[in-house]
């Protein structure tokens, strides 16, 4: 798994939503679901899943309103 941390400082922020374009990859909040100016979101691909190359996005919504979806892109050569 591959850990990114997301901040804001001194605009506290929660994150609403973490959606993966492909099944074979997985994406979670690691700690509370709180209001802070830093959240951390870890994102996984299933060796299982995927034999070959991979290349899929994960989108992260926040509380912040003036903050567009957070696209990032999920690179990967397993098999």
């Amino acid at each position: 798994p591959i850990r990114l941390k997301l901040s804001q400082p001194g605009r506290p922020f929660r994150i609403t939503s973490l959606r993966s374009a492909n099944p074979a990859v997985s994406a979670r909040m690691v700690g509370a679901d709180k209001l802070a100016d830093q959240q951390t979101i870890e994102i996984k691909v299933d060796p299982r899943r995927v034999n070959g190359p991979l290349e899929t996005t994960v989108t992260v919504t926040t509380s912040e309103p003036k903050q567009p979806p957070i696209v990032i892109p999920v690179l990967a050569n397993l098999g």
